[in-house]
């Protein structure tokens, strides 16, 4: 027999902090435009529990999501719950991963708020009850591919395909309660770095008018692939009409919902392989030390401060870098973690990264169109761009893995990824 609990706990922070997402806005915040939460469903098939965790922050890192799944796994009893962590990557939340440049991290509230997302775990677990569980899907052109046509600074291809636009929508119904899950693939960036103020953007505007419109039933947001895609009409649609929106479009999926056979079984699986690496030789990193400070110097005298903060960051990262290469100290490759989660046919894949929508398009043409993917999911370690990407360039793929402190992927990287999560969909 399937059965659900659903539990949500306010994240807003009490006071001022540094918000993450953007390198030109100014710090700190300056108040809250609207609450941030962790919302979670957990599920169980009598035998095994689960639990789908979704916090309104930028991403967390491993260190931070174990924390979280040690907590639970202490306090939970048997059998012990698979623990699903993933953020919505809203760019106007507290700094939880240190982006450079983009916000001073914000590490004593990440310790205020790592027991109590752990605490919402523990809740929706406590409240599981014999529940039917429905799914469906429908189509959302909120969502553009941010690549087309060089578009955003990335220097995409003008024949960007258009981005997957399929909105999931589960229902959780137990007698008289009930809870949804929305999964969509789009950066919450509807409010850009001029927004100094604390916000879920595009999901918890979405979680709003679709609890509302459900009669106040909880809802989970999760984001799906969207390493490359934003909202479209981005700085003319309000996050409060994009959410209603695209609430609207869940609902439809859920008028025509299938339910999950009672005797389905939740499986759970988790890989981590090293992504490969592309690291430039000691004399261009040292170049690039020494042209990106006299650029930070130019900007600096020009009075222009965006790009005086992007080029410090470059020079950081570069020196930082040439000093590990003149060492002998350089990493492998880059751990990706990659996460199964099934509930009978409907599976969730979690990836630890910006992953590009070409793996949910890759992904649900080979295992079907049960198949969808969650990005940000148990860790964030950058940018994960498309084969087609590397042939393009842009910022996904030169810049971003500077802002993570990282190192550049290999072109090789995205088959590694497919590789994973064919593993994990064959197995």
């Amino acid at each position: 027999m399937m059965m659900a609990g659903f539990a949500e706990v306010d994240i807003t922070p009490s006071g001022e902090v540094d918000l993450s997402g953007y390198v030109g806005r100014e710090q700190p915040s300056v108040g809250v435009r609207d609450p941030i939460s962790c919302t979670a469903l957990a599920l169980s098939d009598g035998m095994r529990r689960a639990v789908l965790v979704s916090c309104d922050l930028i991403g967390l890192t491993y260190e931070s999501v174990d924390r979280v799944r040690a907590y639970v796994a202490a306090r939970a009893g048997a059998p012990e719950p698979y623990v699903f962590v993933a953020c919505t990557h809203t760019h106007s939340g507290p700094a939880t991963v240190d982006l450079l440049g983009c916000g001073r991290l914000e590490e004593g509230y990440l310790l205020q708020i790592l027991p109590r997302i752990a605490e919402c775990a523990l809740a929706a677990l406590s409240s599981l009850t014999p529940a039917e569980i429905r799914w469906g899907t429908a189509e959302s052109k909120l969502a553009e591919n941010r690549r087309a046509g060089g578009a955003g600074g990335a220097g995409g291809s003008q024949a960007a395909p258009e981005p997957d636009r399929t909105v999931l929508a589960v229902e959780a119904s137990a007698g008289d309660g009930r809870c949804a899950v929305v999964r969509y693939g789009c950066h919450c960036v509807l409010l850009d770095g001029d927004n100094r103020e604390v916000s879920a953007d595009l999901a918890g505007s979405c979680r709003d008018e679709l609890s509302d419109r459900m009669s106040g039933s909880g809802v989970v947001y999760l984001a799906g692939a969207c390493g490359d895609v934003n909202p479209a009409g981005r700085g003319e649609v309000s996050p409060e009409q994009a959410g209603a929106d695209l609430a609207e479009v869940a609902l439809s999926a859920l008028r025509l919902a299938e339910p999950i056979p009672q005797d389905s079984r939740l499986a759970y699986e988790e890989v981590s392989v090293v992504l490969p690496v592309s690291i430039p030789p000691l004399e261009g990193l040292l170049a690039d030390v020494r042209r990106e400070h006299d650029l930070y110097i130019d900007a600096t005298y020009a009075g222009e401060d965006v790009e005086r903060r992007v080029h410090a960051v470059r020079e950081a990262w570069a020196s930082q870098l040439a000093e590990s290469v003149r060492s002998g100290r350089i990493p492998e490759g880059v751990p990706l973690r990659v996460a199964r989660l099934s509930v009978g046919p409907l599976t969730f894949i979690g990836i630890a990264a910006e992953a590009f929508d070409y793996f949910d398009r890759m992904v649900r043409q080979a295992h079907g169109d049960a198949v969808f993917v969650v990005g940000y999911a148990n860790g964030l370690v950058g940018y994960l761009p498309s084969p087609e990407a590397f042939d393009e360039g842009g910022y996904e793929v030169e810049d971003a893995h500077k802002f993570y402190g990282g190192l550049p992927l290999s072109p090789d990287a995205p088959a590694v990824a497919l590789a994973a999560i064919d593993r994990l969909l064959w197995a």
